[in-house]
């Protein structure tokens, strides 16, 4: 990617506060605006009080794009809390993944920070399909069918009057530490006027941002990075409640699932500087695989033949997941044939995304 090697680490002192020196603020902008990070910027660099040395066209656009998304976040916000609230009438009390736990335990001058599309809420098995008769009832409409990826199934519901979808999970039979459990034990009940939620615990919310990208999209085996899900773990391990890594460890069975939470340890570890205990980074596998992913980040020509071998395992890996899921007894699994063939009509590329499914967001 033009311009990764000298602005990645630029933008990485600038989210951390630090004011880069000599940078070119038009790859470092434009990286951060393929990333997300925009705004986490902004607002990194206002909090140091270091936004002043920033070139004035520069400092412009940040704030800009931080007014903007604080004011788009606001009204995602009281999305959220009206549809908890629609969830909570019809018996549901839902636990709220990602961005959406953001937006609820988060103050009003971190509300900017983070740029999403979406609302993720989950809640279990049983009650799916009251929490999406509930929020029909509001004026949502399903946006595509009920799906299932062999970790979970979900429903995405819109209405024309909001600035995000909503979607609501649950998990799949093995995968259930991908998307846990709704239930306050492993987390806390969030309230605001009456409407309840739970929040996980920042150790189980570590976990699923690791999982979600190195496991369910692949990012252990493609060699890939999620910059922004990178830069939200670490913000959680700069919070009043630290994820305890010796648990998240735990949660996990050896093999992949542990080494793709050590293998993230480790690059957030020399990307951000993060505290993580040395015997989380010290095995040899987790930190070649660092290796692996930052020369294809930063040198795409040498990392080609690791890129390579890495879609081609996943493709394996995916395609063989996928087929499974087509023979399941899961009624409203979208199975990967339908898929391809529908994706057929969009071309053949279109087709074996839909079969590997990569490139689900922002990616170095």
């Amino acid at each position: 990617m033009h311009g990764v090697n000298d602005a990645l680490p630029a933008l990485i002192s600038g989210l951390r506060g630090v004011l880069p020196r000599e940078v070119d603020w038009v790859s470092l902008m434009g990286l951060a605006n393929r990333n997300w990070l925009t705004p986490a910027l902004f607002r990194a660099l206002h909090d140091a009080s270091l936004i002043d040395g920033v070139p004035g066209d520069v400092a412009d656009y940040l704030l800009m794009i931080h007014n903007r998304n604080l004011e788009r976040n606001r009204r995602l916000r009281d999305q959220l809390w009206e549809a908890v609230a629609r969830l909570n009438r019809a018996g549901v009390e839902p636990v709220l993944l990602k961005g959406g736990a953001d937006l609820a335990v988060g103050g009003d001058d971190r509300l900017g920070i983070r740029m999403m599309s979406d609302l993720d809420l989950l809640v279990r098995s049983g009650e799916r399909a009251a929490a999406c008769r509930s929020l029909s009832e509001a004026g949502y409409r399903p946006l595509s069918a009920a799906r299932s990826d062999g970790h979970h199934q979900y429903a995405t519901l819109g209405r024309g009057r909001d600035v995000g979808t909503v979607e609501i999970h649950h998990a799949v039979k093995r995968f259930g530490m991908l998307y846990p459990p709704g239930d306050a034990a492993q987390g806390r009940i969030v309230e605001r006027d009456g409407a309840r939620a739970v929040v996980l615990s920042a150790s189980v919310r570590a976990v699923h941002l690791v999982l979600h990208d190195m496991v369910k999209e692949g990012d252990y085996w493609r060699g890939c990075i999620d910059l922004r899900h990178l830069h939200d773990l670490w913000r959680l391990t700069r919070g009043d409640d630290a994820p305890d890594w010796d648990r998240m460890l735990g949660m996990l069975p050896a093999g992949a699932a542990r080494n793709a939470l050590r293998t993230q340890a480790v690059t957030l570890q020399r990307l951000f500087g993060a505290a993580v205990p040395d015997e989380v980074t010290r095995p040899l596998l987790p930190r070649a695989q660092h290796w692996r992913r930052m020369l294809q980040t930063t040198r795409p020509r040498a990392g080609l033949p690791f890129r390579l071998a890495g879609e081609a395992v996943w493709m394996v890996r995916q395609t063989g997941s996928r087929c499974r899921l087509m023979w399941s007894d899961q009624a409203d699994a979208v199975t990967p044939l339908r898929r391809v063939q529908d994706k057929l009509r969009s071309g053949p590329g279109a087709a074996v995304q839909a079969l590997i499914g990569t490139d689900k967001g922002p990616k170095l």
